[in-house]
Order: structure tokens, then C-alpha cells, then sequence
């Protein structure tokens, strides 16, 4: 008879190892479009329980997801400063018809 090793009684302490590969969830709607677009499933989506306004969105943890999520942060993602930077750039010489 094999030996199995029986995981421990509380979940959180047992980590399952590959074929029970683990969900990730994501909180931003923007990053769940960019995952979507790029061929990756959305397994779930469920309210956030901090703010029942928003969404989380859950995806297989891969490392795909992981090289795609990476990418997304230094290539997609557009920072406050840049964001002020461009505002300014296009409202420059133009006059404020605002009253």
C-alpha cells in the first residue's frame, strides 16, 4: 500500500501543488480587459467585499498570466505624472472658454 501524505486540517496551511493549480484575482477592470483581450479565460467574477461597487475578476495562475501581468506593468500602465504631462502638452496655447 503507498504512503500518502495527508495535507494538514486547516486549508491556509496547505499549499496544492500542480495538476490543482491555484486562481488569481485581480481587482482592476482595465488589467481583466487587457488579460481578455490577449486570449487569457475569466473564470469568475464575483462583487468586491471591500467595495460593492467594484468587481473582482479571478483567472488561472499561470506563469503566462504572470509574463502577461508583468508586461502590462511596464508597458501599459500610465503613470499620474505622465497622465498631467500629456493634459498639459494638449491644452498648451489654447484658451480657456470655461466661465
Amino acid at each position: 500500500m503507498k504512503n500518502y501524505e495527508i495535507p494538514p486540517t486547516k486549508p491556509h496551511e496547505w499549499t496544492p501543488e500542480p495538476p490543482f493549480y491555484r486562481n488569481l484575482m485581480i481587482h482592476s477592470q482595465r488589467l481583466m480587459g487587457f488579460l481578455c483581450y490577449n486570449g487569457f479565460v475569466l473564470l469568475n467574477t464575483t462583487p468586491n467585499r471591500e467595495n460593492p461597487l467594484r468587481n473582482v475578476y479571478w483567472f488561472r495562475h499561470t506563469a503566462d498570466l504572470d509574463e502577461a501581468i508583468s508586461y502590462y506593468k511596464d508597458h501599459c500602465l500610465i503613470t499620474k505624472e505622465e497622465m498631467t504631462n500629456d493634459r498639459n502638452r494638449l491644452t498648451e496655447g489654447v484658451a480657456d472658454t470655461r466661465f
